[in-house]
């Protein structure tokens, strides 16, 4: 059985992933979320970098 703090943890880090606060993750969020992430390391679209970061997060949702 999780803990307090684990739930609130896991908790956390949902509502961090789900970038359209409806409730689910699905493929929309994952897109939010790469877009996010390479964004912050400044990976502008169709370097490597940034394509391998799509195809990470296209084979989560």
């Amino acid at each position: 059985m999780a803990s307090e703090f684990q739930r609130r943890k896991v908790a956390g880090v949902f509502e961090a992933m789900d970038a359209d606060g409806n409730g689910y993750l699905d493929e929309s969020d994952f897109e939010t979320l790469t877009e996010r992430w390479v964004g912050l390391r400044g990976w502008a679209p169709g370097t490597a970098d940034h394509e391998r970061m799509r195809c990470h997060h296209d084979g989560l949702a």
